[in-house]
């Protein structure tokens, strides 16, 4: 069934003429095509229940309560209280504790004034919210549109699923029947705006059903906080004398305006009577997100064997991906719900890397998680939702251990990606994948595979790389002749190695494209901040200018140099005119580290500038075999002496 949503009156029209005076309604006031359905869920007692019900498990558990007296919430009068300005108040409060004039917003002073027999608690916010959200996933197996609605209340969105029901009578029934079981008192009222069940389910009958399009009868009996105005608000609109929602229907807006010292809050009370009167559109703001699609399964009689979880998830399987095909579409996340007779609910999900509808492949990945839905005293509803949804690739989906052909099967990875996923968890398939530079330690990322292979693009050859590159080289003291010869002797972690075969260098430029210059104009501690800058993103180690022989590591992860640790000599006092300790500084030069310049002016050094590295693949007297890269040229004039690091191992 459609229905016309007129705009707000403009002039001095009142509402009940809207209809007949519009010609063309505006469009962000036409919300939708079809009328929409919604139920409102007033809790009115909702802490009380909460802490009656919590109680009762603890005592059917044998669990020992922080009250030994147990402090009954029905048999004496009770209250919970909660600490404000002005010292303890009253927020909920027992039938035989209102008969005697205790209302929530009462001092706990006047209250006990009133009755000195009251017994009362702190309120515990935090568990009656965890209740809440536990009963919005309950009622998930109603519909899956469920919002909150302030700290007792929530509201559903029923379009589409009362059928399942037999109808809204039958719907609220059996919702009412199963919240009954539970201990909660509630207030229900179905309408075509939220506005107007959340109003209904305030000030209507315990049970209320407002048919399309009356909502103007329906309402108007109601007190004015019935449109969710502030007490304020509604305190001035009773000085005026409205004090019923039918008063203000045929009221002037200006004349309305007029009795507020506020256009605010005038437009406020117009809002909210358009909101209750479905002329503007009032968004809901669900607590789960929709799902692409779904199917469900009602059992007649609550099932509890392993092999019965399993048949219901085969045929919910069927149905869903029955839609799915129908709208040529599939899904890359699944979750299925298990709806207890308790009340409980078990919930398992699984990822695919890319949209797919096959059932067997669905069926494949939830049989790695099926045992953690436990059965308990019996499950009679399975529900199947499927989101990320998106359009389905067509290829042949190889799901054996070999893959035939030679050409790789993008299908194939992508289904055995998701069954390793579905054994070891969620993000345990990684990918290398390639970036844009020449650089080992950033010439790959890795990344969760989600059924995109990269395509590598052509590059110029490069020699062997080790089967471990270092993200973060590691400092390391190296014996080599100068200025371009391999390594002779290295010390690594406080060991001493000596090369037996070298190969190299590899020459590899820097990336002056990702250099930022130093201006000349700033400060030398501006200059240096701005170089360490650079620094923690090229991810280098640094020799420290305070301790001779001495490299920290400059971290991204940090911002500042930390400390890995000093080697010893390497050389152990021998010297040669053709043999330097590259990594040994001397007093004289320790104010000046090799990649932190001292910025005076009559060096004419303008501020840190990129080195080149040469790459060297060496063998120790064992058989290791190591890549170590010299970080800069003799005489470059860039910044000082080269010095080495560990930049990967091959074995």
């Amino acid at each position: 069934m459609t229905r016309r949503h007129p705009a707000g009156c403009a002039g001095g029209r009142s509402w009940n003429d809207r209809e007949r005076h519009l010609k063309k309604p505006e469009p962000y006031l036409i919300w939708s095509l079809t009328m929409k359905r919604f139920l409102s869920l007033w809790f009115p007692d909702w802490p009380l229940d909460r802490l009656r019900r919590a109680r009762w498990a603890s005592q059917k558990s044998g669990a020992q309560t922080s009250d030994p007296s147990g402090k009954p919430v029905r048999k004496q009068p009770f209250a919970l209280v909660e600490p404000g300005p002005h010292g303890l108040r009253v927020v909920a409060a027992n039938s035989l504790a209102k008969q005697a004039g205790v209302q929530a917003g009462l001092p706990l002073t006047d209250a006990r004034s009133r009755l000195p027999e009251l017994l009362s608690e702190e309120i515990d916010r935090a568990s009656d919210t965890r209740a809440m959200n536990k009963l919005i996933e309950w009622l998930v197996r109603f519909t899956p549109l469920i919002a909150r609605d302030g700290e007792d209340g929530l509201m559903l969105e029923t379009t589409g699923c009362d059928h399942l029901f037999g109808g809204e009578a039958g719907m609220a029934d059996e919702l009412r029947a199963r919240l009954d079981e539970t201990g909660y008192s509630v207030r229900m009222a179905f309408a075509s705006t939220p506005a107007a069940a959340w109003a209904l389910a305030r000030g209507g009958e315990r049970l209320s059903f407002c048919a399309e399009g009356e909502e103007q009868p329906a309402l108007s009996g109601l007190p004015m906080m019935g449109l969710r105005l502030s007490p304020e608000t509604c305190q001035l609109l009773r000085r005026f004398g409205l004090t019923r929602i039918g008063q203000l229907y045929g009221m002037d807006r200006k004349a309305l305006a007029r009795r507020f010292q506020s256009a605010e809050a005038a437009g406020r009370v117009v809002l909210r009577l358009d909101q209750a009167l479905g002329l503007r559109h009032e968004p809901l703001k669900p607590f789960r997100p929709k799902p692409d699609f779904s199917a469900r399964l009602s059992c007649p009689e609550p099932i509890a064997s392993t092999e019965a979880v399993w048949e219901g998830l085969r045929r919910v399987t069927e149905t869903l991906c029955a839609d799915l095909t129908a709208a040529g579409q599939g899904a890359r996340a699944f979750s299925f719900h298990a709806f207890k007779a308790d009340g409980k609910v078990s919930t398992i999900a699984v990822r695919a890397a890319r949209p797919v509808r096959q059932d067997g492949h669905i069926l494949r990945l939830f049989a790695e998680r099926i045992d953690k839905i436990d059965p308990g005293f019996g499950i009679d509803l399975f529900l199947l939702e499927a989101r990320l949804a998106g359009p389905v690739e067509a290829g042949p989906m190889a799901l054996s251990a070999e893959l035939s052909g030679k050409a790789r099967d993008d299908v194939a990875l992508a289904a055995l990606g998701d069954r390793v996923s579905a054994r070891l968890g969620d993000g345990a398939v990684i990918l290398r994948w390639p970036v844009a530079s020449h650089l080992p330690e950033r010439a790959e990322d890795m990344r969760v595979f989600e059924g995109v292979w990269p395509e590598r693009q052509a590059a110029h050859e490069t020699g062997p790389r080790p089967l471990r590159v270092f993200s973060f080289p590691e400092p390391v003291q190296v014996l080599a002749e100068v200025p371009d010869g391999p390594p002779l002797r290295f010390v690594w972690r406080k060991q001493t190695r000596r090369v037996v075969r070298a190969d190299g260098p590899e020459r590899i430029a820097p990336e002056w494209w990702r250099f930022v210059e130093i201006r000349e104009n700033l400060s030398p501690g501006e200059e240096r901040g701005k170089q360490l800058d650079f620094l923690s993103d090229c991810s280098v180690a640094i020799p420290s200018p305070s301790a001779p022989g001495d490299l920290r590591l400059h971290s991204r992860l940090c911002g500042d140099p930390h400390d890995q640790g000093s080697g010893a000599d390497a050389s152990s006092g021998m010297r040669d005119n053709s043999i330097e300790q590259v990594n040994k500084t001397t007093p004289q030069s320790a104010s000046r580290s090799p990649l932190i310049p001292n910025p005076s002016p009559h060096e004419g050094e303008k501020g840190f500038l990129p080195r080149a590295k040469d790459y060297y693949r060496v063998e120790d007297e064992e058989g290791r075999r190591y890549w170590i890269a010299r970080v800069g040229l003799y005489h470059d004039g860039r910044s000082g002496t080269p010095y080495w690091v560990m930049a990967g191992v091959f074995s």
